[in-house]
């Protein structure tokens, strides 16, 4: 016959599966991964912004004198629930000579800067899929204006930085199924210690 502590877990485990609903992606952010076409449609760019390969490209400027401003940006409605937004980039940078201009890259949600990064923090290559809650802050559906942006230092000797962002999007966390799992557990203690005192 089998243990009914095992049947009880495994019909727990099982139950929090079905009921744990998958985490939804937003579609409210046009075209986050760049693969309609035109690829930018539904975001607005200035300064030296490009697209290709389902990528968003944020460049600086080589040989400029006066620095530059690449910057990307929309504007996000948020849905009930909606509060981690996530993104992929790749940051690379160009150094002729070492000890170059300083190079940032900021990323704002209705004007809250989320993450920086500069070309003085990383290798010459740098890759993160970055994750954040927005939810303290932004209590109302918005709109609220997402931007990235690329500022290029017009130092010498200079530095060529270049930003990929990819796969951009809002996400409903699913209610986790920790709880009813932990109910089942639980459960099993209790059966547990019922056919000890039983003894």
């Amino acid at each position: 016959m089998d243990n009914p502590q095992k049947i009880v877990l495994l019909a727990t485990v099982g139950v929090a599966v079905l009921l744990a609903p998958v985490a939804s992606i937003h579609a409210g952010v046009t075209n986050g991964n760049f693969s309609q076409n035109p690829p930018g449609i539904g975001w607005s760019a200035s300064g030296n912004v490009s697209f290709s390969d389902g990528v968003a490209l944020l460049e600086g400027e080589l040989n400029d004198d006066f620095g530059m401003v690449s910057a990307l940006w929309q504007s996000v409605t948020l849905l009930p629930g909606e509060r981690i937004l996530s993104f992929d980039l790749i940051m690379e940078k160009i150094e002729p000579v070492p000890g170059g201009e300083t190079d940032t890259f900021t990323v704002t949600f209705g004007g809250h800067t989320l993450y920086t990064k500069s070309s003085t923090q990383i290798g010459d290559t740098y890759s993160e899929t970055f994750t954040t809650d927005v939810s303290s802050w932004a209590t109302a559906p918005g709109p609220y204006q997402l931007l990235f942006q690329l500022d290029s230092e017009a130092d010498n000797p200079p530095v060529l930085t270049s930003v990929t962002i990819d796969n951009v999007h809002f996400v409903i966390p699913a209610p986790p199924a920790i709880l009813l799992g932990a109910i089942g557990v639980g459960f099993v203690g209790w059966l547990r210690k019922q056919r000890m005192m039983l003894r």
